[in-house]
């Protein structure tokens, strides 16, 4: 009997920990996974009445959406860790990490564009931002793309001269991109700061079920967890 092929829906949060994970899982086993990548907001506007994924990735609140709708098993759910929200610029800028509020607000306020995406992060970033009642100064400088992939982009063109250019994102995503130009500045200051708790899970459709509860018992190895600790996920 041939090895059925695991089918994956993940946020990006956690994709240098997943790929990793996913690549050892498969040497391991001889078990093929598709891994395929969407924001909470594309995940949101899936048709979860069919059969599509095996595995699910995602933020804890919108696991809990998606039970109500009998598209996600929360018995087999399984605590990834949790992502903070940093700035991005590009190599070429000096940023020092804004550790108060009012430091934000400056850095805010220097940036002549400010980037932030559709994701789950993109959502907190939008939702801190009206609490701050920065929204109506932000407006005319601010961009919002897809996903953070799609901001990555935009920080690594260097900004031409006398612009700055602020991305606000998961701190995992900002990490792997070393060497597109992009870098790390800093975190949100602890007060602003969120972070995104995530879980893998099965689902009411999965088949067959013993593969996937390998998968989820291969996230959860020792192994698998220094693997997302080193790429940004916290414990």
């Amino acid at each position: 009997m041939s090895l059925p092929i695991l089918r994956i829906l993940s946020v990006s949060a956690v994709a240098v920990g997943l790929r990793h994970t996913v690549m050892d899982f498969q040497r391991d086993t001889g078990i093929k996974c598709s891994v395929n990548y969407q924001t909470s907001t594309q995940m949101r506007d899936l048709d979860w009445k069919q059969p599509h994924w095996d595995v699910v990735i995602t933020s804890k609140s919108l696991a809990l959406e998606l039970s109500t709708l009998g598209a996600v098993d929360l018995n087999s759910a399984l605590d990834l860790g949790r992502v903070g929200v940093g700035l991005a610029v590009h190599d070429s800028c000096t940023l020092i990490a804004p550790q108060s509020t009012p430091q934000l607000i400056q850095a805010l306020e220097r940036a002549t564009t400010v980037v932030y995406n559709r994701a789950s992060s993109g959502h907190y970033v939008e939702s801190l931002f009206d609490r701050l009642g920065l929204l109506p100064m932000l407006a005319p400088k601010t961009q919002r793309v897809l996903d953070g992939q799609a901001l990555l982009k935009c920080i690594a063109q260097e900004p031409e001269h006398g612009q700055w250019v602020i991305g606000l994102g998961a701190v995992t995503e900002i990490l792997e991109v070393k060497g597109w130009g992009v870098k790390l500045a800093g975190m949100l200051p602890a007060e602003n700061q969120h972070l995104t708790s995530y879980q893998a899970m099965a689902t009411p459709l999965s088949t067959p079920l013993p593969y996937v509860q390998a998968f989820i018992t291969a996230l959860a190895s020792a192994k698998a967890k220094a693997l997302f600790a080193s790429s940004g996920v916290l414990a």
